[in-house]
């Protein structure tokens, strides 16, 4: 089989997705929809794409394809790390070793899905297509690359073999066997909804009907870089905060002014601009007037740090989590509480009620976040609990935290699973993920001036400038769930192999290291790319590289002397498997 880059989708949707969901406990669906979407603008297979994806993140449980990260294809992805902070988008930082690790991270799912599609793009065509360097920060280096190769345009992802991976010499087949297996699938007739692993579910692994989503009209790309980090590395997001604007003395914010849509129009253009102005506060969505139908804008991304809880001298912001752990203080100069929550300010004052526009889509917008971030419903908190001097954020507090109870109940319940797939290849090991959003974003609307004076905002913390990209509508529908079939677990672990116990005197790799220590052992390469080197530092020769998924093994172990480099463990691979050092943190 050669299965073609450009065209059409010959396996349907319904497959991938009955594939994904026998692969993966918490499947996002919404990124498969994405790519069956946007595969036009393109022209290269939806199918083709998303089998490499699988492949390449262990079907959406890789670390890499986890939020905040979102890489769907290693773009970027060296193996590279550091115990500093490089200071650059081309580094994540992973909190569970305390190190940063060299590639890219996206925004949210489109923006990932664009960017492997903008990176085939570098690899299938011999000229640039659909402005593909303003989604992919590598598309000028791989083309580059490529040309300095004389390679002609991949026209069959085997033709991607030692190109898209190093050796790789067999990427292309792996890639292909993926989607021999997705095609053997029945598929689900009606074009009903993936089926999902009976087990119990996190929050993240569907949206709820019960609450939509509202529409988000996108302005984050009139938001300054100085209003907002663009990055809340190494900080998760562990809460969701509430808000009232409230105005000031003079133009108070509330819904019950009386007036005309005129003079509510602009004063939500007054809230919108004290949002986005040079070094002030700012939020990531704000909920407008209900007389002009509580419309919802996005000010920031949520993937950047919002100054809109970070305390002042006098009140500074705390917060004790449900597991028991106190956020408090500040982290480079911005309060830490700016890096763990996403904030809503909802245009209105303290003591009133909102009506049932504000009242829907707050709801709705709490819930999303509540269910794409897995945060409980005591993990949503008003202002006023954080800071002494704040008494905002409670009037739809009850209302929220019980929709996202109800919305969790509903969501846990274990659900069947539709026929099983064959066996396939065991994958690398990986991670979990939450889901991306169902919410529609439209497009940037006509804010005029502010019509009224503002008074100047407090003084806030510099952030980074970043650029920010408006993506099109993104509309993901519920679907019913399909009749249940059982399907049997699938093997993925790799075969044990035993070591034998070497005579160092002997060995040539293991000359001049000092405290080597036998120590047979197995394990799986976790990324493409991986080095294996002549002596156990960073700095020695690279003697060749593995892809992910190779089984190696070894013999012995060092941790001894400045020959580490980094100061972890290194392994003495296996003279059946070419000998030589391998990292530690290669192999899972």
């Amino acid at each position: 089989m050669t299965l073609p880059i450009l065209g059409t989708s010959a396996v349907s949707k319904d497959k991938m997705r009955q594939l994904l969901s026998q692969r993966n406990p918490n499947p996002p669906f919404e990124v498969l929809d994405l790519y069956y979407d946007l595969e036009s603008s393109w022209g290269i297979r939806a199918d083709t794409m998303i089998c490499q994806m699988f492949h390449e993140t262990d079907f959406l449980k890789s670390w890499w394809s986890q939020p905040p990260r979102r890489n769907m294809a290693g773009i970027g992805v060296t193996g590279e790390s550091s115990d500093g902070n490089p200071n650059s988008d081309a580094w994540a930082f992973k909190p569970e070793d305390n190190r940063w690790y060299k590639g890219y991270s996206f925004a949210d799912w489109r923006a990932a899905v664009q960017a492997h599609y903008a990176h085939m793009v570098a690899y299938c065509y011999p000229d640039e297509r659909n402005n593909a360097r303003q989604y992919d920060p590598r598309y000028t280096v791989a083309k580059a690359y490529i040309s300095s190769k004389g390679w002609p345009p991949a026209q069959v992802m085997t033709d991607l073999n030692g190109r898209w991976a190093v050796p790789g010499t067999t990427y292309g087949q792996s890639i292909e066997q993926v989607l021999d297996v997705a095609n053997s699938l029945p598929g689900l007739p009606g074009g009903s909804s993936s089926p999902t692993i009976a087990v119990d579910m996190s929050v993240s692994a569907r949206p709820s009907s019960d609450y939509p989503a509202p529409n988000v009209i996108d302005l984050t790309s009139r938001t300054p870089g100085s209003a907002y980090t663009p990055s809340r590395a190494p900080y998760d997001i562990k809460v969701l905060i509430l808000h009232d604007t409230v105005g000031s003395d003079s133009a108070p914010d509330r819904n019950n002014l009386g007036l005309d849509n005129n003079g509510y129009q602009s004063r939500e253009n007054n809230a919108i601009a004290w949002f986005q102005r040079e070094n002030g506060i700012s939020v990531h969505y704000l909920v407008g007037p209900e007389a002009l139908g509580g419309k919802v804008y996005r000010l920031c991304p949520e993937s950047g740090v919002a100054y809109h809880a970070g305390g002042s001298p006098g009140f500074p912001s705390s917060w004790v989590a449900p597991d028991g752990k106190k956020y408090e203080g500040r982290f480079n100069d911005v309060g830490v509480m700016n890096y763990i929550s996403i904030g809503i300010e909802r245009w209105g004052g303290v003591n009133e009620t909102p009506g049932p526009n504000q009242t829907r889509n707050m709801i709705g917008l709490a819930v999303d976040i509540a269910r794409r971030n897995n945060l409980s419903a005591q993990q949503i908190v008003p202002h006023s609990t954080l800071e002494g001097d704040r008494t905002d954020g409670k009037a739809l507090l009850e209302q929220i935290r019980s929709a996202v109870n109800s919305m969790r109940a509903t969501v846990a319940a274990p659900q069947q699973i539709s026929q099983a797939a064959p066996p396939m290849p065991a994958p690398p090991p990986a991670t979990s993920a939450p889901a991306a959003s169902p919410i529609q974003v439209l497009p940037p609307v006509d804010i005029p001036a502010p019509a009224m004076p503002l008074p100047a905002p407090p003084p806030a913390q510099a952030a980074t400038p970043s650029p920010i990209q408006v993506l099109p509508p993104v509309d993901i529908p519920s679907e019913p769930a399909p009749a249940p079939v059982e399907v049997p677990t699938m093997p993925v672990e790799p075969t044990p192999v035993e070591a034998p116990v070497i005579d160092f005197s002997s060995n040539s790799w293991a000359q001049g290291v000092d405290a080597v220590t036998a120590s047979p052992g197995a394990g799986i390469v976790a990324n493409d790319g991986t080095m294996v080197r002549s002596k156990p530092r960073l700095d020695a020769e690279t003697i060749r590289l593995l892809n992910s998924g190779t089984a190696v093994r070894w013999n012995a172990y060092t941790d001894s002397g400045a020959d580490i480099g980094l100061g972890s463990r290194w392994y003495l691979l296996d003279d059946a498997d070419g000998g030589g050092w391998l990292y530690s943190g290669a192999v899972n």
